[in-house]
């Protein structure tokens, strides 16, 4: 029967060179993040099989109140040490990783779990998961795709689409330099031209707290990377890289009006997946490419001829006496008062509404002017 062990920094540390693709929203820094912008707590396991082998990584954040119990989430989790336990799992282990997870969530006493599992979108994985009581809550799956950075940097830029690499000729003829700030000095501006871009087009920002503690972060394989574009004296672009353990991510974006014009996008995007590569890391995350993404971001995406992978998508799981379990999901007072206890005033969303990176990186693509070519 496999379980979670709960482990201290210095064993997840230990494991992590054994985790193949590392997403970020499962990273030590990137919880420590949370816990200080969202005021949740962080929790982190081990995961060992039904032979007491270690197979992967879980990272959980959750509210909760003295005695009432709480609420916990799970972001594109567990992580696993064997690609196979990601992309082709058995039906077999698919249920013993959930079971797992379901007797720590009830054993916590989190009464709500949302969960992003780290399983593929797969008609026998989702039967898995409804049979063992979890509902799906969003009618699409949750993907990416991935960029391999082991071949050479040349390599990289003939696998892309004929289209966009003209596209990127044409933005390096413009003349635009790159700057590489470091980021205390270059966040502030970055969150201030950022928020204005989202509000002029109306769509969701990160919190900027947890931006800034996610900068803050200081650990081994950890990067949080600025790149600017530059067109004489102005800053006419801006895209921020984050990595951890082995993959890289596109994370958010801004863009000028004269960076809209001058194709800036494709500038910062290359530079960004030469930045992954020149800090070895394996793999470039392009930050969420599914049915969800605007279709003009998925274009641009899609002709950077990545990798795709789909997951299973967003699902809930409440340990909740059933006559409870309606009322919970039209926001009981029980449920305000943990929230409000909480303070999660920063956080954009609660935990069973929970942000979705995903969401919000295609979002700032989206207002960034970010188009493929058909």
């Amino acid at each position: 029967m496999a379980r979670l062990v709960e482990i201290d920094k210095a064993a997840w540390g230990r494991y992590l060179p054994r985790v193949v693709h590392a997403p970020f929203v499962q990273s030590w820094p990137y919880g420590e993040a949370q816990t200080r912008a969202r005021r949740c707590a962080a929790h982190r396991f081990l995961l060992l099989d039904n032979q007491e082998e270690p197979r992967g990584l879980l990272q959980v954040l959750s509210y909760t109140v003295p005695l009432l119990g709480g609420l916990a989430r799970v972001n594109q989790g567990p992580i696993f040490f064997e690609d196979a336990w990601r992309a082709t799992p058995s039906i077999e282990q698919v249920r013993e990783v959930t079971t797992a997870i379901l007797r720590t969530t009830r054993a916590r006493r989190w009464w709500h779990l949302g969960i992003a599992p780290n399983f593929p979108a797969r008609a026998d994985v989702y039967a898995t998961l409804e049979q063992l009581g979890l509902r799906k809550t969003t009618p699409f799956c949750r993907g990416s795709a991935l960029i391999d950075l082991q071949g050479t940097a040349e390599a990289i830029r003939a696998g892309l689409h004929p289209r966009w690499r003209n596209r990127l000729q044409k933005a390096e003829a413009a003349g635009m330099e790159l700057e590489s700030p470091p980021a205390e000095e270059a966040l502030p501006w970055f969150i201030e031209n950022y928020e204005q871009m989202m509000r002029e087009k109306g769509c969701q920002a990160i919190g900027r707290r947890l931006l800034q503690e996610m900068m803050k972060q200081d650990v081994e394989t950890w990067a949080f990377r600025i790149l600017c574009a530059r067109s004489g004296d102005e800053r006419i672009g801006a895209h921020i890289v984050v990595g951890y353990g082995d993959t890289c991510t596109h994370f958010i974006d801004w863009v000028s009006p004269k960076g809209r014009e001058l194709l800036s996008i494709y500038y910062l995007f290359w530079h960004g997946i030469l930045l992954g590569k020149q800090l070895g890391y394996r793999h470039f995350d392009v930050g969420g490419l599914d049915p969800a993404t605007w279709s003009g971001v998925a274009q641009f995406k899609r002709n950077l001829r990545p990798e795709k992978y789909c997951l299973a998508g967003e699902h809930a799981y409440s340990c909740l006496p059933i006559p409870f379990r309606r009322c919970y999901r039209s926001f009981t007072p029980l449920c305000r008062l943990a929230r409000a206890v909480c303070d999660i005033r920063n956080s954009g969303s609660a935990l069973d509404a929970p942000l979705d990176e995903t969401v919000v990186c295609n979002e700032s693509a989206r207002a960034a002017g970010i188009h493929g070519i058909d």
